[in-house]
């Protein structure tokens, strides 16, 4: 294999190539969520939606929601009303551990809190499930055409998004150097 055939990069991990260059998985789609959302976090931190102590720094996406949750409420655009709609109707599910067992839960919406934070969580679950490998775990994906459209929906809420902090958008598209 060529080194910049993508799948020569795998072969060091037993059964890698076989769940992540599968045609249930758009690759496409994956790499571009996976840039986005890297990207969503550094301009966060950037733009000082960020906590963390010595130690450790990580993005404060609860703060980014709290003062930009409003402007959410009041955007019409289509395409991001339309992945807000499948977010709520589908949400993904947190891979839990109870009783010594791994298992899967829905993630809710509590009605006191804005709807952009609870839309927030679920992008970030998303991301969460393909990072930690919970996506993966069961063997087989159940249903690709719904994890498409939930990488496709978490995809246009982390675009849309970035245009409700003009710094954060100028950070995002690269002006920070």
């Amino acid at each position: 294999m060529e080194a910049s055939d993508p799948s020569a990069r795998l072969s060091l991990l037993p059964g890698a190539q076989s769940t992540f260059y599968t045609p249930q998985i758009d690759r496409d789609l994956l790499l571009d969520f996976l840039m986005v959302f890297s990207r969503f976090e550094y301009s966060l931190k950037k733009c000082g939606f960020v906590r963390g102590n010595e130690k450790r720094a990580w993005p404060d996406w609860d703060k980014f929601g709290a003062a930009n949750y409003e402007r959410f409420d009041t955007i019409e655009d289509v395409a991001l009303m339309d992945a807000v709609d499948f977010l709520r109707r589908e949400p993904p599910k947190k891979q839990v551990f109870r009783d010594d067992q791994l298992g899967w839960e829905k993630v809710t919406h509590n009605p006191k809190e804005p709807l952009f934070l609870y839309v927030l969580l679920l992008v970030r679950t998303i991301r969460n499930n393909l990072f930690h490998g919970g996506k993966f775990s069961d063997g087989p994906i159940d249903e690709p055409a719904r994890n498409y459209q939930l990488l496709h929906s978490a995809l246009t809420v982390l675009r849309a998004s970035v245009s409700f902090d003009s710094e954060m958008s100028n950070i995002f598209g690269g002006a920070d150097g």
